[in-house]
């Protein structure tokens, strides 16, 4: 159902003998609050815009190991992907398999609390996404013809001439940087 990678590392929840149900919690938007102001005698509220809030996604999982202590070390094992070396939930890169185009950036949000008491073993897991935005490959719109982050380069290479003939004299001197891409995309120095 959804693959994790952290530094480099790839693995699924199948690597931790967890099989993710069907019925997850997927949501396309986060929480929404309204800002309003009631004013008297007025009828109604004013508006004052709203927030979007971070989405939270949640899922279950069927424990597919017998070995009591095997699942332990297992779900260990899956805490120490899930954390940083400070002990923080990580950020981890979700990609979902029912899209080869889509993912997110996640955080584990809640302890994981397996439920062992019947014999349909469960994990549930919830993970919260601060950043609302899902996100695709750079070549997922159209695989025919990927678009690529410098496309909007009017120049055709990696490198802006100086046209002005600019020299930092200033110990204070502002520069700017324009993102020409047709990708809607954060600018990386």
């Amino acid at each position: 159902m959804i693959t994790l990678e952290k530094d480099g590392q790839v693995l699924r929840l199948e690597d931790f003998s967890l099989r993710p149900l069907r019925d997850h919690d997927r949501p396309r938007s986060g929480s929404i609050s309204h800002k309003s102001q009631h004013i008297p005698g007025v009828s109604g509220d004013w508006y004052f815009g709203s927030e979007i809030g971070p989405k939270v996604y949640s899922l279950q999982a069927n424990v597919l190991e017998a070995d009591f202590e095997k699942f332990n070390g297992l779900m260990d094992n899956l805490m120490s992907f899930l954390l940083d070396a400070e002990g923080n939930p990580a950020l981890i890169k979700v990609q979902f398999d029912d899209t080869n185009k889509r993912f997110a950036y996640l955080r584990l949000n809640s302890p994981i609390i397996p439920d062992v008491k019947s014999i349909l073993e469960k994990v549930p897991l919830e993970f919260v996404a601060y950043d609302p935005h899902e996100y695709a490959e750079s070549n997922a719109y159209d695989p025919a013809k990927p678009l690529k982050y410098d496309t909007g380069n009017p120049y055709g290479s990696k490198s802006y001439p100086n046209t002005q003939s600019f020299k930092w004299i200033y110990s204070r001197h502002y520069s700017g940087l324009e993102n020409y891409s047709s990708l809607n995309a954060d600018i990386k120095i």
